[in-house]
């Protein structure tokens, strides 16, 4: 076992170190770096409040990574304030080798997301047609 944990810390810093993983959660790390990449997005510092990345016109893009077989984004906070003007759902197979890009402005989003009082959030739920 602790040959696997070792290849996972040593997998997390190269990763790391070609600027990958730039917090401790490995999807939405990993969501955000193929999404910028793809998509031509510029991260946003870690620390920014309300989106990830911008686009060329300087839109502000939320991006939310899922692995199946969840379907479930986290949690979009604020929507309320426009936190963002356009969200990108990265959808990582299981084995993290192949991924789909789902993208809708904000006015989509608060169309398709409930309100859930208990979280103070709000939750996009992917259908079943996502794989």
């Amino acid at each position: 076992m602790l040959e696997h944990l070792r290849a996972i810390v040593e997998a997390e810093t190269a990763l790391r170190e070609m600027g990958v993983l730039s917090t401790r959660n490995l999807v939405g790390d990993v969501a955000e770096w193929i999404a910028c990449e793809e998509l031509g997005l510029t991260r946003a510092r870690a620390s920014q409040k309300g989106y990830d990345a911008t686009d060329a016109e300087g839109r502000r893009v939320q991006i939310k990574g899922v692995r199946l077989p969840n379907r479930q984004p986290c949690a979009l906070r604020e929507m309320d304030k426009d936190p963002f003007d356009r969200l990108v759902v990265v959808v990582l197979a299981e084995d993290l080798q192949s991924h789909t890009i789902i993208e809708m402005t904000s006015a989509q989003v608060r169309e398709r997301a409930s309100f859930q009082a208990h979280t103070n959030s709000w939750r996009l739920t992917l259908g079943s047609s996502v794989s």
